[in-house]
């Protein structure tokens, strides 16, 4: 389980990053991270790291698709963990 663990761990770190750097783009005006590659890599693992992205940052939290998809993902990824680590 130790691969998945650290994967889960960079996922969510690169993922937090990426969420910053888009709130940072969007405040300079310059060219965005696009929708999909910030809700895919939510979907991919990094729901925590994007969840605390956006709570951090107060970025995407008016958009309905990320105030449903990041936390359902998170919720998935959690009952999957509770699976393979039980």
């Amino acid at each position: 389980m130790t691969p998945l663990l650290i994967y889960l761990y960079w996922i969510n770190i690169l993922t937090f990053v990426l969420y910053a750097a888009d709130k940072r783009r969007a405040i300079r005006h310059e060219r965005r991270v696009p929708n999909a590659i910030l809700l895919m890599m939510s979907c991919i693992g990094g729901a925590l790291g994007a969840l605390c992205a956006m709570l951090m940052f107060r970025h995407k939290t008016n958009q309905i698709i990320y105030n449903v998809m990041v936390p359902l993902t998170l919720f998935i990824w959690t009952v999957v963990g509770c699976i393979l680590f039980s």
